[in-house]
């Protein structure tokens, strides 16, 4: 989020702060430390709750279905989410299941992001910036790449993606 945003955001809402998380791991899995000045908080999606579930970024899956090794500060690879807030899987899709979470339970999200140290705490970015949008088979797109995507197609609406009721083209 831009700090423009969270300005105008923080004259409504004092105690706001940015975060991430997906239906797949129980909703919620980072958030910003309170009381942060908006300018450390734009651009990034705080930090993980350490006593509630781990966030890590990864290199991809293994091909045998184990997670890939664990990336230093710094490092873009993709987000995942380690038990015990990882579902158990996708209902009668045992194939899609296995493309998402490894054999050790880790979830992987699809999205790109990295670790920062922030001095006091760790701050974790998504790569892909702007808020993002799951599909039912854990596949995540952000925003502005829905927007790339689709901005050629005279025809396209966003109700048609997300059942909103006004055409925002």
């Amino acid at each position: 989020m831009d700090v423009e945003f969270l300005k105008k955001l923080s004259a409504m809402a004092p105690a706001c702060g940015t975060g991430i998380g997906m239906t797949e791991n129980a909703g919620f899995a980072t958030f910003t430390p309170e009381g942060i000045p908006i300018e450390e908080m734009a651009g990034q999606v705080g930090r993980f709750f350490p006593d509630l579930a781990r966030v890590s970024v990864r290199k991809p899956m293994d091909k045998d279905g184990r997670a890939g090794e664990e990336l230093p500060d710094n490092e873009v690879g993709e987000i995942c989410y380690h038990p015990p807030i990882v579902f158990l899987g996708y209902y009668n899709m045992p194939e899609e299941t296995a493309k998402t979470i490894s054999t050790e339970g880790i979830l992987y999200t699809g999205d790109l992001g990295y670790f920062k140290d922030m001095g006091k705490y760790r701050a974790f970015t998504s790569q892909d910036g702007a808020s993002s949008w799951s599909s039912r088979k854990g596949t995540t797109c952000s925003r502005m790449r829905l927007s790339r995507t689709f901005a050629g197609l005279r025809e396209w609406t966003w109700r048609r993606w997300s059942a909103c009721p006004q055409d925002v083209r």
